[in-house]
Parts: C-alpha cells; sequence; structure tokens
C-alpha cells in the first residue's frame, strides 16, 4: 500500500478526479441551494415592497409625521398619550401621567415621564408601546413593569417608565 502513495501517477489521477467531484457537488447542489434562498429571499422583499406601498397609500401622513409634528422640541407627553391611547381604544380614565424635569444626559438633552395604566391586558399593552415607539422615533421605553390583577384572567396594571430625548 506504501508503494502506492509514493507513486506520482496517483496524484495525477486522484486530484483531477476529485475536483472534479467538487465542481459537480457545488454545481449541482449548493448552486442550487443557494439560487432556491435567492428566490425565496427576493420573494420576501417583493411583498414587503408591496406592503410598504400599501402602507404608504394607506397612512401617508406617517412618512412626515415628526415633521408635521414640528420640532422634536415641541414633543409633549400628554398630546403623544392621548393620541396613542385613542388608538388603542385605551379611556383616559385608565391611565395616568406623571413627568420628571427635562435633564442632559450623555450630552443630550431628554424628558422622562412614568404612565401608569391601572387595567390592560397584554395584548392591548404591546400594541400601545409599540404605536408609542413607531410614532415617535426618539421616545424609548426604559422600563416596564406589570402586576397580574386578581379581578380577570387577562388583567395587567402596568408602569411604563418612557424617555424623550430632544434632537440637537
Amino acid at each position: 500500500m506504501k508503494d502506492h502513495l509514493k507513486n506520482p501517477n496517483l496524484y495525477y489521477i486522484l486530484v483531477p478526479v476529485l475536483a472534479l467531484i467538487w465542481v459537480v457537488f457545488v454545481s449541482t447542489i449548493s448552486l442550487g441551494k443557494a439560487n432556491d434562498n435567492w428566490k425565496r429571499q427576493r420573494a420576501d422583499w417583493d411583498t414587503s415592497q408591496k406592503l410598504i406601498v400599501e402602507i404608504i397609500k394607506l397612512d401617508p401622513e406617517r412618512l412626515n409625521y415628526q415633521a408635521k409634528k414640528g420640532e422634536s422640541e415641541e414633543f409633549d407627553y400628554s398630546v403623544a398619550l392621548d393620541e396613542v391611547a385613542k388608538l388603542c381604544k385605551m379611556s383616559s380614565a385608565n391611565y395616568s401621567l406623571s413627568g420628571g424635569q427635562a435633564m442632559n444626559r450623555g450630552g443630550k438633552k431628554t424628558k422622562t415621564t412614568t404612565v401608569n395604566i391601572r387595567i390592560i391586558d397584554i395584548a392591548q399593552l404591546a400594541k400601545f408601546i409599540s404605536q408609542m415607539e413607531n410614532r415617535w422615533p426618539n421616545l424609548e421605553c426604559d422600563l416596564l413593569t406589570i402586576n397580574k390583577l386578581k379581578t380577570g384572567k387577562n388583567q395587567w396594571k402596568a408602569s411604563i417608565k418612557f424617555s424623550y430625548t430632544f434632537d440637537s
């Protein structure tokens, strides 16, 4: 067996055969999977583009919402909270707002507030936080505390601490 390994003719035959096997593998299996993956990603991209166009048709003011509202210095938690609460079908008697002073944090002006919601279900809470953060890109949820109420199956008490960073 060792004599065959020392024979250079073995390598002259073995290396091209292995290269041919590699080329056949890549061209049939790997490229086929890569092509299928590309087609799937392209279809996802096309679908997302159609959805984006549909969103723009249905709600074109989303693109310029912050510009429409004016400078970020005019951001008001009470107005923002009322708008999103209406979208989430929350009663104004069901939540309270307690705000803090504007302060400089990391060289930028930020303003924090705490929203206390008396009774809410989890899906409505998730929608509320999502709408708040999507509508105002400089708004962040710093802390979320939820406590299950004993009055119902899906009833929670929530406390949300938001901070808004003003543009310089």
